[in-house]
């Protein structure tokens, strides 16, 4: 087996026969004088021991767990498409129905409907990329509880926009000094709680759910807040 050298003088690489053990030589660059060291003196590097059950051969039987990763697929991002555009169409639908004077168990209604999308859209873009994602049954439930907070929000801001301005009274726009901490501070715990995400992304995603909903709003001929 050859023997890894380096001379101390110029730093040269390079192998000799294992029978030159404890000899020796000159540098076949600088010619200084170096000692072949011997084969009991080489460091060897071992690959790390496997822990488990092993097989008759000595490998291990076990394999690590792969982490899954939750890819969007064509089908999830048409059906999103699709989803939103028919969304779109009922909110101009409506709008124009009821002429700016929807039905609050209607708003309610679809404010509670449009956050589990939502919720779950947001997540699968704002997750922290470095933890495993939740997929199946955990994801559904932990959507369905930061999908419910979200839609009670807004009933919240209703009750208190009531509350201070009055069932009639306008809305300013220094009003949402007061209103918006009383949405977004609620709705970035709930995403970080359920979603496991860090403040300011959790912040982001309450963030695009209440700027979808402003946004349907105002296609319905209604006020944003």
């Amino acid at each position: 087996m050859p023997i890894q050298v380096i001379c101390p003088g110029c730093h040269a690489r390079f192998k000799v026969s294992d029978k030159f053990s404890g000899q020796t030589g000159p540098c076949p660059k600088c010619k200084k004088p170096i000692t072949i060291p011997k084969l009991e003196e080489q460091v060897v590097v071992h690959a790390p021991e496997s822990y488990g059950p092993k097989g008759v051969d000595g490998t291990a039987t076990l394999k690590p767990i792969a982490r899954k990763e939750a890819k969007a697929s064509i089908a999830l991002v048409v059906g999103l498409v699709a989803a939103a555009l028919i969304v779109v169409a009922a909110a101009f639908a409506l709008g124009r129905t009821f002429e700016g004077d929807i039905p609050k168990p209607l708003l309610g209604a679809g404010a509670l409907l449009l956050a589990p999308p939502l919720v779950l859209a947001g997540y699968s873009f704002l997750r922290n990329q470095e933890l495993a994602p939740y997929i199946g049954r955990p994801l559904a439930v932990r959507v369905a509880i930061c999908a419910v907070v979200y839609a009670c929000l807004w009933g919240l801001h209703w009750y208190v926009r009531t509350m201070v301005v009055g069932p009639e009274g306008s809305f300013e726009l220094f009003h949402l000094v007061y209103f918006l901490p009383l949405l977004v501070v609620p709705g970035a715990t709930a995403a970080m709680a359920t979603l496991d995400l860090d403040s300011i992304s959790a912040g982001l995603h309450f963030g695009f759910y209440l700027l979808v909903t402003v946004l349907l709003r105002l296609l319905m001929g209604l006020p944003p807040f």
